[in-house]
Order: structure tokens, then sequence, then C-alpha cells
């Protein structure tokens, strides 16, 4: 691969989280990696929907962000959609 990166796969790969709220109000760390993760609150299982990415339709993605990223993200939309 080349040295240029996709835009796209920095979104990704990322390393910092996103922060989502748990129905109890506290607040859950999410890597943009996870689409689901345990409230340290209360243990409920708080989810946000993937956005859309170059991982969907790239055909270097796979390559670009690692198998196992790309097929987890994949698996994910595919149960959500």
């Amino acid at each position: 691969m080349s040295s240029l990166k996709c835009p796209g796969m920095e979104r990704i790969r990322a390393s910092f989280p996103d922060e989502a709220a748990c129905r109890c109000g506290a607040t859950v760390e999410l890597w943009p990696d996870e689409f689901e993760a345990r409230c340290p609150a209360c243990g409920a299982a708080v989810a946000r929907e993937a956005p859309p990415a170059c991982v969907e339709w790239c055909a270097a993605a796979r390559e670009c962000v690692g198998e196992a990223l790309h097929d987890r993200y994949m698996k994910h939309k595919k149960a959500t959609s």
C-alpha cells in the first residue's frame, strides 16, 4: 500500500472515543471500532449506528483498515440494516 492514506479510514482508526448517553444518564465511551459498550454505572448495553464509511464500498477497505476491523464493521452494518 502506498504512503498516502485514505481520509475515510482516519475516522475508523482514530484513537479517541465518542461519548454516548445511557438511559440511566451516565456517559459511555464508544471507540470508533465499537458499536456497543456496557454502561459503567448500570451495566446496560449502549449501542450506536455505524456511521457511513468507506469500508462499505471501497475495494481496498479490507487491506486499509485491517481484516478484523473490516469484518466487525460489516457484521454490525448487516445486523442493523
